[in-house]
């Protein structure tokens, strides 16, 4: 499968570091505090209709959903000077954390079969060389960069174009992510579809055509969940492509990670207590799968100190759910779900946070529940950048173990001790 790519230059399947979770499940970190896009195609079936060619932006791709589902994708060589120039390729594949298609700028693309599936898109940003824009050589802006095909498009047709190949700074995608967090929630129209159109005198105009989009997001901005404070969900930025279809961006600061649990029986044996992690948690799978969460307030100075909970939903990308530090969960029925989890992180002393042996375990039938305090001091942007490299320097080794059990206990001295246990491959 992955030789065929080669048709194309660049064109490539990378894989994910994964930790094994557990049967057929795995946690994938992303060891980045960029902004990226979940896609959403709803459960219609779901056609492109169009090829899309990006010049400043190289396509990251992971596709989440049934595993056994084919996704149908068609590319064509568009870059002016690619020993694969104007080359095509139809390529099949299937759903899985496992691997990242990487789509090079200048490539167009399109895909049948998507409906049902959820693309995670931790795209990577290209310029225009300096000189070409102090020259006036390029017209290209982060506004009109992508170009749209159509899909019977002949070989005599065909655009070539020189993509942008200045990879951009941390700087860019601070502007970027200010950007889209201010105008995103102006926006009244669907994303565009756009033509380029030659005339007679030789010059030539890139057009861009958006339908007025009606739906919002019918989900509130904030909606609390009764019996523990600050558990609740949280409505989703929205820039809708078509009916059900969508682009939702994240845009805050902090590292993410996703789980996949797997298509066999998914439930906790056990309770999840984070001290200083906020899980925020965006739910995306078969969207009839009914899950269960239940959750125990563990925080000393909790007005909802001990209150029990179980509540019940279904995966939906349009939201996602805030559970503070300090309260245990959960979940049942978590097979054929994905959660994208990009916490916030909350510690008096930083420098002591330690991510995996931040969760304490909790045996379900002990119902002598602790009781924690946790910080209400949120980490810098600084820490979440030292988080990512230090991610990216343990994810240049291969993943040799899974994700710990942390139980607390107490040492022969009397304090209060935490012991993680990893199995090793």
């Amino acid at each position: 499968m992955k030789n065929s790519l080669a048709t194309i230059h660049e064109l490539r399947i990378e894989s994910n570091w994964r930790i094994d979770n557990g049967k057929d499940s795995f946690v994938v970190p992303f060891p980045s505090t960029y902004p990226f896009t979940l896609v959403f195609h709803g459960q219609s079936k779901f056609e492109y209709g169009h090829y899309g060619i990006h010049l400043g932006q190289e396509d990251r791709l992971t596709f989440l959903g049934d595993p056994n589902q084919e996704i149908k994708a068609y590319f064509i060589d568009c870059r002016k000077d690619s020993p694969t120039k104007g080359k095509r390729l139809i390529y099949i594949l299937n759903p899985s954390s496992e691997y990242c298609l990487c789509i090079p700028p200048g490539v167009a693309h399109a895909f049948d079969g998507l409906e049902n599936i959820y693309t995670l898109n931790t795209y990577k940003l290209y310029l225009p060389s300096p000189d070409k824009w102090l020259n006036g050589e390029t017209n290209w802006n982060i506004e009109n960069d992508v170009i749209n095909l159509p899909m019977d498009v002949s070989d005599d047709q065909l655009n070539f174009f020189e993509p942008n190949n200045c990879e951009a700074s941390e700087v860019f995608y601070e502007l970027i992510r200010a950007h889209q967090k201010e105008n995103l929630p102006k926006i009244d129209s669907e994303y565009p579809f756009t033509e380029d159109l030659e005339f007679n005198d030789g010059s030539s105009a890139r057009l861009m055509f958006r339908k007025t989009e009606l739906k919002k997001n019918h989900f509130p901005d904030w909606e609390p969940i009764e019996g523990i404070q600050g558990l609740g969900w949280e409505k989703h930025l929205i820039y809708w492509s078509g009916d059900e279809s969508g682009f939702i961006p994240f845009l805050d600061s902090s590292t993410f990670y996703v789980v996949d649990h797997g298509v066999e029986s998914y439930t906790h044996d056990a309770f999840g207590i984070h001290l200083s992690q906020q899980d925020r948690l965006t739910f995306v799978g078969d969207p009839d799968q009914t899950v269960t969460l239940h959750l125990v307030d563990c925080r000393q100075d909790s007005p909802t100190k001990h209150q029990e909970i179980k509540i019940e939903f279904k995966p939906s990308p349009l939201r996602f759910l805030v559970i503070p530090t300090g309260v245990a969960h959960r979940f049942e029925n978590l097979h054929k779900v994905f959660t994208i989890n990009r916490p916030f992180i909350y510690s008096d002393d930083i420098e002591e946070y330690e991510p995996g042996n931040d969760v304490i375990d909790w045996d379900i039938a002990n119902k002598s529940y602790p009781s924690y305090q946790v910080s209400s001091q949120p980490a810098t942007e600084a820490f979440y950048k030292l988080q990512a490299r230090s991610q990216q320097s343990l994810m240049s080794q291969p993943a040799t173990h899974s994700t710990p059990i942390v139980i607390a206990t107490v040492d022969n001295e009397g304090n209060d001790i935490k012991v993680a246990i990893r199995k090793n491959e």
